[in-house]
């Protein structure tokens, strides 16, 4: 499965959402905690993206090569 920065972070849109209306202050922490998890990937995802982008700029390969 692949996943874009985008959905990430309509995930974490909506553990936020769920974070105003948890039932408990343990329930809240635990939907923001994983808001910003979401949030975390969602960059990680375009750091990488922006890296093989470079990569292939300088025609480095991103699958190594059969044997």
């Amino acid at each position: 499965m692949r996943t874009n920065p985008r959905e990430c972070r309509e995930h974490a849109q909506r553990c936020r959402q769920l974070a105003l209306r948890a039932p408990s202050a343990q329930a809240e922490v635990s939907y923001l905690d994983t808001a910003r998890a979401w949030e975390q990937l969602a960059a990680e995802i375009e750091g990488a993206q922006a890296f093989v982008k470079t990569m292939a700029q300088i025609g480095v390969r991103s699958e190594p090569e059969a044997a």
